[in-house]
């Protein structure tokens, strides 16, 4: 059953791609300002803030007829500054923003699991919130209904991604199961692959950069010559990367199964 966008509020999501991109841009969340108190400009300046919540007990604790709260969750730790800069710019209102981020108190695992459990138990605690991108169903699963799509807050799409030049695998990957886009990138990030030239010389008889990119695959959009590459140094005795962590952030896929055992694609 599809989960109906709340007449109060959208909410925000945001991803962080840890391969290609690294996280989204942050977007202004349509909020009620009707029951907002009239105050005075001193009130008002003195009631827009920002503050670190480390636990759950503040970041649920709303303000009725006070400055209008606004709770997030991330994996992403400059997104607090970046949304303070955005709201002073723009914000109107009265505010108090409550951030939650992975450096402190909580894990990225356990940002992921309480935007998850707000989002279906809780939506109304939860305004803003920033998840890794491997967490596939909050773009294009189940909790994809809570999102809140571009269009719906007044951007003109098409005129906006044709002016970008935005590749169509991150346009694919930002959209969810209707097609709309709910998440975009706003931080890049580069992957290298660094290798001892003695090592190479020895298996492939070249420490040619050009020459080694394309043995492992650069630019071929697919892992099958990484995977021939990583067979032909282990029949020399060496592996291609130290451990399963530096695939990890690349594969996207978990190397342990939900039983707790290694995931069988991972032992191939």
């Amino acid at each position: 059953m599809k989960v109906k966008l709340s007449a109060m509020k959208h909410i925000i999501i945001f991803t962080v791609n840890i391969l290609v991109i690294a996280t989204v841009a942050v977007i202004l969340i349509q909020t009620k300002k009707a029951g907002i108190q009239q105050q005075d400009e001193e009130q008002v300046t003195d009631q827009k803030s920002i503050s670190y919540a480390p636990d759950d007990k503040k970041v649920d604790d709303k303000v009725v007829n006070g400055p209008r709260i606004i709770n997030m969750y991330s994996v992403e730790r400059d997104l607090g500054d970046i949304l303070t800069k955005y709201a002073a710019e723009h914000w109107d209102f009265p505010y108090k923003i409550n951030y939650c981020n992975d450096s402190v108190v909580y894990s990225p695992t356990d940002i992921i699991n309480i935007s998850s459990d707000k989002l279906v138990n809780d939506p109304d605690s939860l305004d803003m919130y920033c998840v890794p991108a491997y967490a596939r169903y909050f773009i294009n699963g189940e909790l994809s209904d809570y999102a809140c799509t571009y269009k719906e807050l007044g951007i003109d799409v098409d005129a906006d991604l044709e002016k970008s030049d935005i590749p169509q695998y991150i346009i694919d990957n930002g959209s969810n199961p209707e097609g709309e886009i709910i998440a975009l990138p706003y931080l890049a990030t580069v992957s290298v692959f660094a290798y001892r030239r003695s090592v190479a010389k020895e298996v492939w008889g070249t420490d040619d950069p050009s020459k080694i990119t394309g043995i492992i695959g650069g630019g071929a959009e697919n892992w099958e010559c990484f995977k021939q590459a990583a067979l032909t140094l282990k029949e020399h005795g060496y592996y291609i990367v130290p451990g399963f962590r530096d695939l990890y952030s690349t594969g996207h896929t978990s190397p342990l199964s939900t039983d707790g055992d290694i995931n069988p694609q991972w032992k191939e």
